[in-house]
């Protein structure tokens, strides 16, 4: 049955029924999904949330799953909040839809192989980019100073792109 909605002041037709929607469905089946991915004691979820969506949105289109890098974005995000033109926060926290912004500024996120995970479990030191505000973000973390060839500067290589985005 078709049904009339209204979304941001537009009318919208949507078809189909219910009966076209599975009782189940598991995207693990459908090869959409990469495994699951620790983020260790750090405020990461925000790019972890994103690379997991642009990993899941490329694997539907493409048909190749592949599992994308979150110390990408955790060290590269430099994309300012309009209101006081700071970054999101690293290992702190961040947003989502400021990860996407990144991603399409950046060109695309390199594969985790390539650029590895590696602020969960302090096995690295990465260097916060421009914009990271302590008054919204907090002290940096760990405390002592960034080692900047564990900096985006030092590791991200825009040769070894693998998946890009044009919106969100």
């Amino acid at each position: 049955a078709a049904a009339l909605e209204r979304v941001m002041g537009e009318e919208l037709e949507l078809t189909g029924t219910y009966s076209d929607v599975p009782d189940f469905w598991d995207w693990r089946e459908h090869n959409a999904v990469t495994s699951v991915k620790n983020q260790g004691g750090v405020g990461t979820c925000w790019a972890f949330s994103a690379v997991g969506s642009i990993e899941g949105q490329h694997a539907i289109k493409s048909g190749n799953l592949v599992s994308l890098s979150v110390e990408q974005i955790s060290d590269c995000d430099n994309g300012a909040f309009p209101q006081n033109n700071s970054a999101d926060c690293g290992p702190n926290g961040g947003l989502p839809f400021m990860a996407f912004e990144y991603v399409m500024n950046a060109g695309g996120l390199e594969l985790e192989s390539a650029y590895p995970y590696c602020i969960g479990d302090w096995s690295c030191n990465p260097c916060f980019p421009k914009g990271y505000d302590e008054h919204i973000c907090g002290h940096r973390l760990p405390a002592d100073k960034c080692d900047p060839k564990d900096s985006c500067d030092a590791k991200f290589d825009p040769s070894k792109i693998a998946v890009k985005i044009d919106t969100w």
